[in-house]
């Protein structure tokens, strides 16, 4: 695990479309009134800028090969602007303003360049970058292998099992650690894909802190239950289980929009989910698999 000291937003994307017709024609992948209205409100409401420490950069910069969770991503950015607006201690630099930095300068590449110069040009303000990009660490697609079509069936499987009783099939899944009795079906490891999602938070503050030296690091995520929830056990108590789903969960998974706030420091990790936090020393994990 990592000693890099971070904190962290990390949500489950909005409400998805129940039919084609009902998708939002801006935020691809949301439906159009409960998904966009929800995520917006989630914006206006989140306490990421109000928790992070002055002067910090806050960057909205995860997410999957799903176009819901950037568009949620995107929302939470301008709900934030919105509810910081009258604040001249923060800046928040939603995706359409970036973009717009971006046709202006020619391309991303310079647009890093504008936009970290804004970042260290305001070095008494809190500024929020809200940019969402893939990271392959938080993929759901590539974890279930719906890319190669190796563990769809796994997966399917286990949705069948239960009728379609999402958390029943999680509890499966990490009680067995991807494997069944039906051959040739296996899915992959909960605590491998755990530590995958941390890694993946990792390449981010890493990124963010190129461009923002020397200041507190606020990283902000957007991917899917399941994934999400292995990561929140695997955080607050060292291992996936079925045990651990019940004790931190109560065997229910992430809801739309919900997530967890983690704090990072010096091995150490602090987790703030639904009401309860956890701290736990990372480097326990390193010592259960030496």
């Amino acid at each position: 695990m990592t000693e890099k000291n971070f904190s962290a937003d990390v949500r489950r994307h909005s409400f998805k479309p129940a039919n084609i017709e009902d998708e939002s024609a801006q935020y691809a992948g949301l439906d159009k009134e409960k998904g966009v209205l929800e995520a917006r409100r989630v914006g206006e409401e989140m306490k990421i800028v109000e928790n992070a420490p002055a002067g910090s950069l806050i960057f909205i910069g995860g997410a999957t090969e799903a176009a819901r969770t950037v568009s949620t991503a995107e929302l939470y950015g301008e709900g934030l602007e919105q509810a910081n607006k009258d604040k001249a201690d923060v800046l928040v630099l939603t995706r359409e303003k970036i973009k717009s930095i971006s046709r202006d300068a020619g391309g991303y590449k310079k647009a890093i360049e504008e936009i970290a110069k804004i970042v260290n040009d305001n070095r008494d303000k809190k500024i929020v970058v809200d940019f969402p990009m893939f990271i392959n660490e938080l993929s759901f697609g590539r974890h279930w292998g719906f890319f190669e079509k190796k563990s769809k069936s796994y997966f399917n499987y286990l949705m069948k099992k239960y009728d379609f009783d999402e958390d029943k099939a999680f509890a499966e899944w990490v009680e067995t650690g991807g494997l069944t009795d039906e051959e040739g079906l296996q899915g992959p490891d909960p605590d491998q894909v755990a530590d995958e999602y941390l890694r993946g938070l990792e390449k981010l503050e890493q990124f963010a802190r190129k461009y923002a030296k020397n200041r507190p690091i606020t990283i902000g995520a957007v991917g899917h239950r399941w994934e999400l929830d292995a990561f929140i056990v695997k955080l607050a108590t060292g291992r996936v289980s079925s045990e651990n789903f019940k004790k931190i969960c109560d065997n229910k998974l992430t809801a739309e929009n919900e997530g967890v706030r983690l704090e990072i420091k010096n091995g150490e990790v602090r987790i703030f989910y639904r009401g309860k936090d956890y701290t736990r020393k990372l480097k326990q994990d390193a010592e259960k698999k030496s």
